[in-house]
């Protein structure tokens, strides 16, 4: 199992943007099992000088602030942002208090990220949804939210266009406070084939709409994908009274004018094939986020490879927490701010209480409701009923870190685009053990979090020397209880075998005893023991290795070759070495019949036996179990390609 380094980076400290310690954030709840790192109070005099410390101890928090809204702000300096596990570590016991912090990265690796204009050029937005929020028969403050498919497909130009027009535009506000909006903008067009009034696409790009419409373009105006907004214009302006006037607006009008949100979508623009390699490998790149989910072998789009949001005006995102109580790491490449509230630990247990009264219909169906996503209430709602919610405005350039446990809610407030990943520590997962998952989403994510990171459960084995003399009694007692002893005189070479009694069936003769008690010592002992067999092949000779699952071996070359397996040291003995991902075998690949089997005259069943491996030149679909194929001298590798080829 993958550990986390706990040790301190260089340029930590313990105090809080110079002015002293922020005030402690209360716990009346019983908070995640999450190791605290809270520093202790500084005094008001000068304390005398303390030598640093010898051995290794809890990583300091670099310097942080509270946010009006109750959030902690971190302002890591480079030495302190280039590490993201050692920071993790360092904050995670003020993370899980607050339920989500805010991390702002240093100027110089602002400065370092590569343009993602020629990245925005190429993408799509193809799910885009629209959300429509009503109140119904819920209680005053509380919404119910439905997202529909949005059936077209936008580039992001065509995206940003779109939400500067229309139902879709963000408020401005005049001199007495009050919300304007800019006007429809049309412009004459030369033929009436080609007026689309409810595009609003086409009213504020009338450009667009000078190009005549083709045969197949399923009446979508004709669009350039290049870029020509401002990516810095359209992160400005959002003051602290501009994010405050929206705030309210939002709440007054939430059941108005349905947004778009293009959600979900799975890319990266840190690691976008138009981005030189050099400029990939930065820290915090959410697709290289070094953390315990990237060193298992699974990719789940969403939780380990990231997605992107693109948001326009009061696009929504309601009361949830993360899948499998996982952590989240959420970044704003450009555009208008978020708003985010959150529930702090101590809150924790009222709020679910709250959300299940108000929402009584949706938790007597499902009592995971919580995580569908679709349940809106107003943060002074909550306040009146003694839950603290905490708030706080994610910025373009910002990073948001929540941690099991945090529910979150928030809205965008105007065209941006977000990237955000799941990641874990080496403390979630007995978090992860204990977590639960709603059957009622089929996408929901579910983690085998023990069979992935417990080591795999050895049994006893004892040793087994064919054709060399019978161990006397204490030898066997050794032998069961786990002291293996070798005679360095055998000639045989040792096999080890499983720790299992042969069972003797009762027989019809009077002069064959009918039971294993009533046989003579010497005869038990010169009794067969049952041979170990692959899982993958047929084949009964050559070196075993154990796997992670008990009771089953299977061929070094085998789980080689196979692409869902591979061979790593034992989590036990780092001298042996074990089999991984047998369980990850696709179902098809069990059904594969090898070809050598068949000449041989073998029966095989329907579900074939073991696990094949396919040709890989051109379009041969030939299957071989490895082991056939190596005895045949039918497989070939090839240096610059491991794929295995037949002739």
């Amino acid at each position: 199992m993958a550990t986390l380094e706990a040790s301190s980076g260089p340029g930590y400290t313990t105090t809080e943007n110079g002015n002293g310690p922020a005030p402690p954030l209360p716990s009346s709840s019983p908070a995640p099992s999450i190791p605290s790192s809270r520093p202790p109070a500084v005094e008001t005099a000068d304390p005398p000088p303390v030598e640093a410390p010898t051995t290794a101890g809890p990583v300091p928090p670099p310097e942080y602030e509270f946010d009006e809204g109750g959030v902690p702000v971190f302002r890591p300096t480079t030495e302190q942002f280039a590490n993201f596990e050692k920071f993790i570590k360092s904050i995670e016991g003020i993370g899980a208090e607050a339920g989500i912090v805010k991390v702002v990265p240093p100027k110089a690796w602002k400065d370092a990220l590569p343009d993602v204009r020629t990245a925005l050029a190429s993408l799509k937005i193809k799910k885009a949804m629209k959300q429509s929020i009503s109140g119904g028969s819920l209680p005053s403050g509380c919404f119910f939210q439905m997202n529909e498919d949005h059936c077209r497909t936008y580039t992001v130009q065509e995206w940003y266009e779109a939400s500067q027009s229309g139902q879709y535009q963000a408020p401005r506000f005049n001199e007495e406070g009050r919300a304007v909006f800019d006007p429809l903008r049309t412009k004459r067009r030369p033929t009436k084939d080609i007026s689309d009034v409810h595009d609003p696409v086409a009213r504020v790009a009338p450009e667009l709409a000078m190009n005549p419409i083709g045969e197949g373009s399923a009446m979508q105006p004709q669009c350039n994908s290049s870029i020509t907004f401002d990516l810095e214009e359209t992160s400005s302006g959002f003051d602290k009274d501009h994010c405050s006037r929206l705030e309210r607006h939002y709440w007054r009008n939430v059941t108005f004018a349905a947004p778009l949100y293009g959600a979900d979508m799975l890319g990266s623009l840190f690691d976008h094939p138009t981005i030189e390699e050099a400029a990939r490998d930065i820290p915090w790149n959410l697709t290289r986020l070094p953390n315990l989910l990237n060193r298992v072998n699974l990719k789940l789009p969403g939780v380990n490879l990231p997605y992107l949001y693109f948001g326009m005006w009061k696009s929504t995102f309601a009361w949830h927490v993360e899948d499998m109580d996982l952590y989240s790491i959420n970044y704003i490449h450009f555009g208008a701010p978020k708003q985010w509230y959150v529930i702090p630990q101590e809150s924790r247990g009222r709020f679910e209480t709250a959300m299940q009264s108000n929402f009584r219909n949706d938790h007597a169906k499902c009592n995971q409701f919580l995580r569908h996503k679709s349940s809106i209430c107003s943060p002074k709602v909550l306040e009146r009923k003694g839950i603290k919610v905490n708030r706080v405005v994610q910025h373009a350039g910002e990073f948001m870190i929540t941690f099991p446990f945090g529910y979150h809610q928030g809205y965008n407030m105007g065209f941006n685009c977000a990237e955000s990943v799941n990641f874990a520590t080496d403390s979630w997962i007995p978090i992860g053990k204990q977590a639960t998952f709603c059957p009622c989403v089929p996408d929901s994510v579910r983690l085998d979090v023990s069979a992935l990171f417990d080591p795999p459960v050895v049994r006893k084995i004892k040793l087994v020397v064919p054709n060399g003399p019978s161990p006397n009694k204490r030898e066997r007692e050794n032998s069961e209880n786990g002291d293996f002893e070798t005679n360095s005189t055998a000639q045989a070479r040792p096999v080890l075998a499983p720790k299992k009694r042969r069972k003797v069936k009762a027989a019809t003769s009077s002069n064959v005893p009918n039971s294993k008690d009533s046989m003579p010592a010497s005869e038990r002992e010169k009794s067969p023991v049952p041979a170990m067999k692959c899982v993958l092949c047929p084949t009964t000779s050559g070196l075993l290795l154990p796997t992670d699952k008990p009771n089953v071996w299977a061929h070094r070359s085998c789980a080689t070759f196979i692409p869902e397996t591979r061979v790593e040291a034992h989590p036990m003995d780092a001298g042996l070495e074990i089999v991984i991902g047998i369980d990850a075998i696709a179902k098809a690949r069990w059904r594969l019949k090898c070809a050598i089997c068949r000449v041989k005259g073998l029966k095989l069943p329907k579900s074939g036996l073991g696990a094949c491996i396919q040709c890989a030149k051109g379009r041969c679909v030939v299957a071989y179990h490895v082991t056939c194929a190596m005895e045949a001298d039918q497989i070939y590798t090839n240096d610059a390609q491991e794929n295995p080829h037949c002739f």
